[in-house]
């Protein structure tokens, strides 16, 4: 990333925490009712706003610059977080939009969808929607495959939005929310504990 994202571990991790419970509660509400409830996805939309106008807020206050706008303090910090987060939203809804109006997508993909682009922002926006993309491709195929290869199952769309979108929260912000590396750092060679040979 550019610059911080999180003001510190603790907030991190009640921002992914939030966004990884909604975007399931929309799955698994979606898996049972075949529809995602318009007042949960206004509720993760506001909730990632709001997010990103106190993360803004805190960041701009210490001086860190947070999206677009030069650091000036709490209220131009909160002020681009929103930034972030609106235009998030606006690009994701408008590709979304496009792709339901060639009927490839379902009404409630398209504001579930913008709503967590409003919590991940125009730059991780592709990376979400791509994962969700090829983890929907993965499952209807096992899908498919546990059913004996009739396509007569339905899919949602709304449970791999939600892998996905845990898998980039992880992928990027493993280290801001404080969790320890991967690969271990490697470890420099010993130093010779010989004193060095006088050459007189």
């Amino acid at each position: 990333m550019a610059h911080r994202f999180f003001p510190d571990p603790a907030f991190g991790w009640a921002f992914c925490l939030t966004l990884a419970g909604l975007a399931f509660a929309a799955a698994w509400i979606d898996t049972l009712r075949g529809v995602v409830p318009n007042k949960l996805t206004v509720l993760t939309l506001a909730l990632g706003l709001g997010f990103h106008a106190v993360r803004g807020g805190w960041l701009g206050s210490v001086g860190t610059p947070v999206w677009l706008l030069t650091p000036g303090g709490l209220l131009v910090g909160a002020t681009d977080g929103l930034l972030y987060g609106l235009i998030g939203f606006a690009v994701a809804f408008a590709v979304m939009f496009a792709l339901w109006a060639f009927g490839t997508c379902g009404g409630g993909d398209v504001k579930l969808v913008a709503a967590v682009a409003g919590w991940v922002g125009l730059p991780y926006f592709p990376l979400v929607w791509i994962g969700s993309a090829v983890t929907l491709v993965v499952w209807t195929l096992l899908r498919i495959l546990a059913a004996g290869g009739k396509p007569g199952t339905r899919t949602t769309y709304s449970l791999p939005l939600a892998v996905a979108t845990v898998a980039v929260l992880l992928t990027l912000f493993w280290t801001p929310l404080g969790l320890p590396p991967l690969r271990p750092a490697p470890n420099p060679p010993a130093a010779d504990a010989r004193p060095p040979i006088d050459p007189n």
